[in-house]
């Protein structure tokens, strides 16, 4: 939770054996004073001064801006600041294994977009994927492993290579606003209302929302690990989830013509030149 003047704060989680010894019987003895370790992270305590005076102040706080946004990860807290700065910072306890004197910053989601001024606009995460939305319509989106990534360089005397976030791509006319994620994939909310699906899904189980494994390759979804594998949408596709019953009859008729003997062939043929249209 973030605290005006303090912090951002985080509490352990506590399992049965860390609140007392003895385990869980214990425990529920004490339950109305369990006390668990906290740690508010350094350097987000900056409030901006209302009255903008220009005064010269290096303190890690005002390196480091008033928070503006944060999520929680599973095992790290990215936040984002008044200074379009994004920073992240490890939950893992013990403490002293991934123990830093101060936020990491994530320097590598300033170049993605070149062009533009970068200015942060909202955060959004779930699990172990988040992503940061740029007031020019900008969706950059990153996971665990590029937090890790930056976080062995913060801690290594050499120098590494740092991963950098990919660009969302979105037509300007009808921008994300909105991501939801699973565990192997998410959800786009357009500003019309569309929505668009992206990653994989296991065992073809519909996660996608492109239909069950008899008609989702129709959307352009590939197959992966057999006939009881994963299906996995290519990156070069964004295809919008149908809610209308029309179009998931129209995927079944397509389905069944395509499977008889004589019209194999001209089912390949429709399906090739209607691939933009399963696309859309």
């Amino acid at each position: 939770m973030y605290v005006i003047n303090v912090g951002i704060i985080y509490w352990a989680f506590a399992q049965d054996s860390d609140v007392v010894r003895g385990g869980r019987q214990e425990r529920l003895a004490v339950a109305d004073t369990m006390v668990v370790d906290s740690v508010t992270i350094p350097g987000t305590s900056y409030r901006r001064n209302r009255n903008d005076e220009r005064t010269v102040d290096n303190s890690l706080e005002a390196r480091i801006g008033q928070v503006t946004h944060h999520i929680v990860l599973e095992n790290w807290i990215v936040f984002t600041t008044n200074l379009d700065k994004i920073f992240c910072y490890p939950t893992i306890f013990p403490m002293p294994a991934f123990n830093v004197p101060k936020p990491i910053e994530l320097t590598t989601f300033y170049t993605v977009c070149p062009s533009e001024i970068f200015r942060i606009r909202d955060l959004q995460g779930s699990f172990i994927r988040f992503a940061v939305f740029t007031t020019s319509g900008a969706v950059l989106i990153a996971d665990k492993d590029l937090l890790n990534a930056f976080h062995d360089a913060s801690t290594s005397n050499t120098i590494h290579i740092l991963p950098s976030p990919v660009l969302l791509h979105s037509s300007p006319s009808n921008p994300i606003i909105s991501l939801a994620y699973g565990d192997h994939h998410y959800h786009a909310l357009q500003s019309t209302g569309t929505i668009t699906s992206y990653g994989l899904e296991p065992q073809r189980c519909g996660a996608l929302g492109l239909g069950n494994r008899l008609i989702s390759h129709l959307r352009g979804v590939a197959l992966e690990g057999g006939a009881f594998g994963g299906g996995r949408l290519p990156s070069a596709l964004n295809p919008t989830i149908w809610f209308e019953p029309l179009m998931q009859t129209w995927l079944q008729d397509m389905n069944e013509a395509a499977s008889q003997p004589e019209a194999r062939g001209a089912g390949r043929m429709l399906l090739r030149g209607h691939v933009g249209a399963c696309e859309a």
